[in-house]
């Protein structure tokens, strides 16, 4: 069975800002009075952690200085570093959806080279294909009214039919075959149902999509006796629903088809930030409420990662100092089930030229906490938080994307990220600093001038 909603695609213009990060030297301050170092709770663990004294848990105080709050303080009884000995600045250039990527693709997620075909939604043009797929589903409502004994839409619906008969007879045998492959939507069948892949409308790379087509329904993937709809949707962890899920592939299993399918589109270097289950919901006809679910599948999310280590991506806006929210964005999506492959949303926004700088020297614990007691003041002096006190609970060694010197050029950087976050773990404030420099990154200050950086909302 291979089922899937469609992928609405809402777009909301304007977005990402970010800092300048140089790699200038940056003379502070270092002699200012700090509080508990952490010493006592010992350090955190691995033996970058180890080599800069940077502790499982810290509680102290930063100076408040001229920002008008009443408190801001560090109280984290777990911070999180990298699990390696040294980290790294990587060097990326924009990746672009030109026809060459999208050919490659194409051909990965459909799993041949032929009997792919451009499809121009936008024109309507449909083929003798698609209108028998769209009678399969015309056919299917009107036997589950007759059976259910609703006549309400039938004769509507009959008459549907029929129209769809008389369009069948002139349509096209099938759509254009990719010739160029200029265009963003393609089409093929897998199985007996039809998927579809669509690329960002830009030839700046954004996103591809793979899906049933907006021709079939997830009710002739997966039918269920007594339904007339179905929708699937992301469940919960995996953990939560254990031993319900029905999928044919194991949890070790689906994880490693949905590594394989990114690293076949070459996306590689991620982490799992989450994985859960697949949910399958049955609906009767103009019923809100589901007959039934079924728990068979599973959804992974994958981000970014170097050295194993997922990278910085939270979306921050209700962060009240930032001038627009940042979400950030290289997030894959892979829905897995029984026949593989059944859903993919991905970001793929960049590519690693091969540069990097290694083993990078990296500012100790203590020096970053004298640096932002003097930084941290600052910078609620000049961008103002309607909240009285900051409390930064959530406090992490990891790395984040800024721009490179060069046109098209960016870099992932190490960087100290303190947040607060509110009871549902979206951050209400965010600091982050160079963790070679010191210098602070704002994000209001940074610019991805080569990508268009429209947000497409996937819902599913």
């Amino acid at each position: 069975m291979v089922a899937k909603k469609k992928v609405i695609a809402v777009m909301l213009v304007g977005m990402l800002m970010v800092s300048g990060c140089g790699r200038k030297e940056v003379d502070y301050n270092l002699d200012q009075k700090q509080g508990d170092t952490g010493d006592n709770a010992g350090t955190a663990d691995g033996a970058l952690a180890d080599r800069l004294g940077i502790p499982k848990s810290y509680s102290g105080d930063i100076r408040v200085g001229n920002s008008g709050l009443v408190s801001i303080a560090i109280e984290d009884n777990d911070i999180e570093v990298p699990s390696t000995d040294s980290m790294r600045i990587e060097y990326l250039e924009a990746n672009t959806m030109d026809a060459e990527y999208k050919q490659k693709i194409a051909q990965t997620v459909f799993g041949r080279s032929d009997g792919i075909y451009q499809y121009d939604y936008e024109q309507n043009i449909r083929s003798k294909h698609d209108i028998e797929q769209e009678m399969e589903i015309k056919q299917w409502c009107i036997d589950y009214m007759k059976n259910a004994g609703e006549t309400e839409f039938l004769d509507e619906y009959e008459e549907d039919l029929i129209k769809l008969q008389q369009d069948y007879e002139n349509a096209p045998e099938e759509h254009e075959t990719p010739g160029d492959w200029s265009a963003s939507k393609y089409i093929g069948d897998m199985g007996d149902i039809q998927f579809m892949l669509e690329f960002s409308p830009y030839n700046e790379a954004l996103y591809f999509a793979y899906h049933i087509s907006y021709n079939m329904a997830p009710i002739l993937y997966r039918p269920y006796r007594g339904a007339m709809q179905a929708f699937y949707s992301s469940g919960d962890d995996i953990e939560a629903e254990e031993g319900e899920n029905q999928c044919s592939w194991n949890r070790e299993e689906a994880l490693e088809m949905a590594r394989d399918f990114l690293n076949d589109c070459g996306i590689k270097d991620v982490a799992v930030e989450w994985e859960r289950n697949l949910k399958w919901q049955y609906f009767a006809s103009g019923s809100s409420e589901d007959i039934t679910n079924e728990i068979d599948g599973y959804s992974f999310r994958f981000v970014r990662s170097i050295d194993g280590n997922a990278v910085y991506h939270e979306d921050t806006y209700e962060v009240d100092t930032l001038t627009q929210g940042a979400e950030f964005y290289e997030i894959y999506d892979v829905w897995i089930d029984d026949n593989g492959v059944l859903d993919a949303f991905c970001y793929d926004m960049f590519r690693p030229t091969g540069q990097t700088e290694e083993n990078v020297s990296l500012l100790s614990w203590k020096e970053i906490l004298e640096i932002a007691d003097i930084t941290i003041p600052e910078y609620y002096t000049e961008h103002k938080t309607n909240y009285d006190t900051v409390t930064f609970n959530d406090v992490k060694l990891t790395y984040f994307l800024v721009n490179g010197k060069d046109e098209n050029s960016y870099q992932y950087i190490p960087v100290w990220v303190f947040e607060e976050k509110n009871e549902n773990g979206a951050p209400i404030q965010l600091i982050m600093m160079d963790a070679v420099t010191g210098e602070q990154i704002d994000i209001n200050e940074r610019k991805f001038e080569d990508i268009e950086f429209t947000k497409v909302y996937h819902y599913r």
